[in-house]
């Protein structure tokens, strides 16, 4: 088995490096993180190298469906800019990989053009207060069948970028009409429809892409949004996990780079840090703790790895991804609050990158699902079900 990447991996991951120590180095990530603003102006670079079409097959517009290239892209990106990363990955995988492989023939002609191009932003609504996706915490946001389509209430939580996507992919309840079951449905909905309110939900970290709370009452949509087409109505849980997989593919890879970002920052400053007439990389507690993170950081990128040649494949990659997120989860959480002690006092100092990665390291659940989610389903797949 051959772990080393083919040269137009290579090439992918030099030219995203490339372009962020150009365009996006740390002082240019920190002003962003400051300022709270979207990054456009990079995003809109990053599609001009042709990165967001890395989710897109060809003949749609794209580079050819490349999973693997574009979880390279998130990885590179999240090193030094957790936010650039997330504003990338939403299109990309949320939109681009979901609906190039679940999209009706319709909708891939109407979106995915657009979204290879960078002119399009999509995410994904899933979180509600109380779902936990099963029959004992159902989704609440319903749909309900009326003459020229369907009208849709409910409230969505931790949607990333909906201030400024076009569209979001949205899971809700609809009824059957022959039966007292309720199932589930994917809907594409335009958030500039009529009846929908966005608010702003304030968090520590990701700043610039912060999730809202996405409200709709009375939205009206036609049976043609349904992801998949009319047929596909009621099929929502059957497509939930495989949706989730290809999102998470884009989380585990931001999970990955930061963890990167967070050991490359730490190892640097205990270069530099100098106690006792000795850098404190001399100490046997920093070097413990650095090894510690290289060695996880290393299995971590071979999880990633993994789950995305499964992908590109199209082979079943459920437990290689969410083994992932889960150790990914894990990683980059103790991987900051490592180097928080790493950099001591320093590392609460708002001029220092260290506070800024561990609130970001926080933020990356919120654009998908819990970690007890990611566990169940591993549960399920171990037990063979």
């Amino acid at each position: 088995m051959d772990f080393s990447l083919n040269g137009e991996q290579r090439i992918i991951q030099e030219t995203i490096r490339d372009f962020v120590s150009k365009e996006c180095p740390r002082e240019v990530a920190r002003e962003l993180e400051e300022s709270k603003l979207f990054p456009e102006g990079l995003l809109n670079k990053i599609a001009e190298l042709g990165f967001c079409g890395l989710t897109v097959p060809e003949e749609y517009g794209g580079e050819g469906v490349n999973l693997f290239g574009a979880i390279i892209a998130v990885e590179e990106l999240s090193v030094l800019s957790p936010v650039l990363a997330l504003a990338y990955m939403c299109p990309s995988f949320g939109g681009g990989a979901v609906l190039s492989r679940f999209g009706s023939k319709d909708q891939k002609e109407h979106f995915l053009g657009p979204l290879a191009r960078g002119s399009l932003l999509f995410t994904i609504g899933l979180a509600e207060t109380e779902a936990g996706y099963s029959a004992e915490q159902p989704i609440k946001t319903k749909a309900v069948a009326v003459k020229d389509g369907f009208r849709i209430n409910g409230k969505k939580l931790f949607v990333s970028l909906a201030d400024r996507a076009q569209y979001c992919l949205t899971l809700v309840r609809t009824e059957k009409p022959d039966s007292e079951q309720e199932e589930f449905t994917f809907f594409i909905i335009d958030l500039k429809s009529s009846g929908i309110r966005i608010k702003d939900m304030h968090k520590m970290g990701m700043k610039g892409v912060n999730p809202k709370e996405v409200e709709f009452k009375d939205v009206r949509i036609s049976a043609d949004n349904i992801l998949g087409g009319r047929e596909y109505l009621h099929n929502g849980l059957k497509q939930l996990k495989d949706v989730m997989d290809l999102q998470n593919l884009g989380t585990a890879a931001c999970c990955l780079g930061i963890a990167q970002g967070v050991y490359d920052y730490a190892r640097k400053h205990a270069r530099e840090r100098i106690q006792f007439d000795h850098p404190i990389i001399s100490f046997e507690a920093i070097q413990y703790m650095l090894v510690d993170l290289a060695v996880q950081i290393d299995a971590m990128r071979l999880l990633v790895y993994r789950a995305a040649v499964c992908a590109d494949q199209g082979n079943p990659f459920s437990q290689e991804i969410n083994t992932a997120i889960v150790y990914g989860l894990d990683l980059v959480r103790k991987a900051s609050m490592q180097a928080m002690q790493i950099c001591g006092g320093y590392g609460y100092a708002l001029e220092y990158d260290a506070q800024r990665y561990l609130r970001d390291s926080f933020a990356v659940p919120l654009n998908g699902l819990s970690p007890s989610y990611f566990k169940a389903v591993l549960g399920y797949l171990h037990g063979g079900g």
